[in-house]
């Protein structure tokens, strides 16, 4: 194997099983440390859960025990509302050969989420579940309008992305760039989540 490929990238995600058996193995040393631990429980869902991502991600199989275990950790030293994950949709870019304002604008009108969030391709995708869960944490504030994720990652408010069709050319394709200007324009908070 070169070393750019080492590097940069060339590796597939684990099979499902693989990743449900490491997922399992993560919570249940998490929820050890949960009770004495809590900062050391948190972080060691921060730093192992990308192996498991597909499982834990939002609308992934244990993504609902995932959430459940960084909220009750996290409530014990801070009041800690998360938006639900149930009001979110998972998009991938790649639904669309050039997606525009558009394509997210018509999502936008015929979901029943609140928020749509839009993921890069899986090998582009930061791929990090704790990432995800900071921002629906921030994203329980109705006045945050947008929330990145690494460079290509972005939940969108519904009610924003429709309140910028008025603003915006259809075929507009820097929808992230002209979804923080229309949220800043609107009087929406902004945020990031690095990766």
């Amino acid at each position: 194997m070169s070393l750019l490929r080492y590097l940069f990238g060339g590796k597939k995600p684990l099979p499902e099983a693989k990743q449900r058996e490491l997922a399992d193995s993560l919570l249940q040393e998490a929820r050890a440390l949960a009770a004495n631990k809590p900062k050391k429980a948190l972080f060691l869902l921060r730093r192992k859960n990308k192996p498991a991502y597909d499982v834990l991600r939002i609308g992934g199989s244990l993504h609902d025990e995932f959430r459940s275990l960084v909220v009750r950790v996290r409530s014990r030293r801070e009041q800690c509302p998360f938006l639900p994950s149930t009001a979110v949709e998972v998009i991938c870019w790649d639904t669309w050969q050039h997606p525009m304002l558009r394509d997210i604008a018509d999502r936008a009108r015929k979901t029943a989420a609140e928020v749509l969030y839009m993921t890069p391709a899986p090998k582009r995708n930061p791929r990090d579940a704790m990432a995800e869960l900071e921002a629906l944490q921030m994203l329980y504030d109705p006045e945050v309008g947008v929330m990145t994720i690494g460079e290509e990652g972005v939940f969108l408010r519904c009610s924003l992305i429709l309140a910028a069709v008025g603003n915006l050319s259809d075929d507009a394709e820097e929808i992230i760039q002209d979804m923080l200007d229309q949220a800043k324009v609107q009087g929406l908070k902004v945020g990031w989540v690095t990766v």
